[in-house]
């Protein structure tokens, strides 16, 4: 008796969890939750938003990104004639244009473009689970994995504010379609998908101008479907040139789309990536290199930088394990839960609350166990998995490389944030979570995997999402004398005597 309601409950949770239902209320809770952000928090916020409008209000002046010059005197922004993550600023200067054609209140055009970034975000979560079902995760996994990552309290943060990892998380997605569609083509048919690909090559060169980062990501998507196209190449020799006709058969608007898109893309990148190693020897060269000394101490990240390397501590610097382990792991879960205020607030942090933070530690520790343990089942029935593992080794360790880098040279642990993992999140949250129905099966209590979902997403509710920042809030975060500085209080009021730890 006891059994049958375990497998009852177990159904009926199955059934909620892959129900569309259910992911129409991840996306309305989404959206409620950054819309709320967005409508209440203080501008600037914490990530940089200050700097990203300040860039934005720049080539608002200019039509074309090659006419944009470097301003004259300090240089707040950086070298931006030589920053190769431009082309987010670029696009979203043309709906401030606009809104700064009909209004001047600063207020306003922040909101609405923080609108903007919530419906890229927004449409990036849908998209990722179009990614997720099309490498066969089921709609109970893929709904739960998306549900605890918008309920990540750094997430409706970042999706609520102007910020160029919003339209980022939307491209990975797209280019994980993409990989997806031409990987099927390529195992199945043996056939190389000539639009797909293409349209996929337009894609990673516009977006390594959006944000230099993706770099990565784009090495290796590439990198993975050269695998598949070595491995149909022993299957079918013609691949080659069944590609050059399958292009030849483009209409005229296509092809024309194809020339025009892929002109435009090669000439961005070689402006600033090709102009950057021709002159500077660098990708992406530091400030100081491009501009002086004395105009780039107005731009803080690099003045923080510069100040800490010329007065570095006694304290010995830790080798590349000792920073991963105390340094950047605690740094980048730390930063995935805790809370903070912008500039205007000197950026002042609140610890995470405990029952999510814990809960992702040790649902990642046992999760990283059972992946290892499953490994080849799992990548031998979820073969795209490769692809997402492929991506994100290679991302986290240049990331890696870098900011230890940066440690090397401040002695101290600058730039550590978890938010840097998050267009990456769904798709390593799917392969831990297949680990774990793995593991349910193994020990023959396929059942309680649901169960499970189900007590992890109520566990994740004391603290995920907005309720941190909530909660651990101040009045001076939000609008000043504006009717959400009130709601957020009663919020306040509302959340805490319910979320332990608060």
């Amino acid at each position: 008796m006891k059994r049958s309601r375990v497998s009852g409950l177990s159904a009926w949770l199955q059934r909620a969890l892959a129900s569309q239902k259910f992911f129409y209320g991840i996306i309305a809770f989404l959206t409620l939750t950054a819309v709320w952000v967005a409508i209440s928090s203080l501008y600037p916020m914490a990530f940089d938003e200050d700097f990203h409008v300040g860039i934005i209000k720049l080539y608002a002046d200019v039509w074309s990104p090659f006419s944009f010059v470097q301003p004259d005197g300090p240089a707040p922004f950086g070298a931006l004639e030589t920053d190769p993550s431009y082309l987010f600023h670029y696009l979203m200067s043309f709906p401030y244009r606009l809104l700064a054609h009909f209004t001047t209140s600063e207020t306003a055009i922040v909101i609405v473009l923080r609108f903007i970034n919530i419906a890229l975000f927004v449409a990036a979560v849908i998209l990722y689970r179009k990614v997720l079902l099309r490498a066969k995760v089921s709609p109970a996994i893929t709904n739960t994995i998306l549900a605890v990552f918008v309920l990540i309290p750094v997430v409706p943060l970042l999706a609520g504010q102007i910020n160029y990892d919003n339209l980022l998380m939307l491209i990975v997605a797209v280019v994980f379609l993409l990989a997806i569609s031409i990987r099927e083509k390529l195992v199945i048919k043996h056939e190389l998908p000539a639009a797909s690909t293409l349209w996929l090559v337009v894609l990673l060169l516009f977006t390594a101008v959006v944000k230099y980062a993706f770099l990565p990501i784009a090495v290796g998507v590439v990198f993975y479907l050269c695998y598949e196209i070595a491995r149909a190449l022993k299957k079918n020799d013609e691949l080659p040139a069944a590609f050059l006709q399958n292009a030849k058969k483009f209409s005229w608007p296509l092809k024309l789309t194809f020339i025009v898109l892929l002109s435009v893309s090669l000439i961005l990148c070689a402006q600033r990536y090709v102009g950057n190693i021709a002159k500077h020897h660098d990708l992406v060269p530091d400030c100081a290199i491009v501009l002086d000394e004395e105009r780039c101490a107005a731009y803080s990240v690099w003045n923080r930088d510069n100040i800490y390397s010329q007065n570095k501590p006694d304290t010995e610097i830790r080798g590349p394990i000792g920073y991963t382990a105390i340094d950047w792991t605690w740094g980048m879960w730390q930063r995935l839960f805790y809370t903070l205020a912008g500039p205007t607030n000197d950026y002042a942090t609140r610890r995470p609350l405990p029952i999510p933070s814990i809960m992702a530690i040790i649902l990642i520790a046992f999760g990283a166990i059972f992946v290892l343990w499953f490994g080849r089942r799992i990548l031998k029935e979820y073969p795209v998995f490769l692809l997402f593992l492929t991506v994100s080794v290679l991302y986290v360790a240049a990331l890696w490389l870098q900011e230890y880098q940066m440690y090397v040279y401040t002695a101290r642990p600058v730039a550590i944030n978890g938010r840097y993992l998050i267009p990456l999140l769904p798709a390593l949250g799917a392969i831990v979570a297949v680990a774990y129905v793995k593991f349910f099966r193994s020990i023959r209590r396929p059942q309680y995997s649901s169960i499970f979902a189900a007590v992890v997403l109520l566990l994740f509710l004391q603290g995920g999402s907005i309720v941190t920042y909530v909660v651990r809030s101040e009045p001076n975060w939000y609008w000043h004398d504006s009717f959400m500085q009130g709601a957020n209080q009663n919020l306040q009021k509302l959340l805490k005597p319910v979320t332990i730890g608060s």
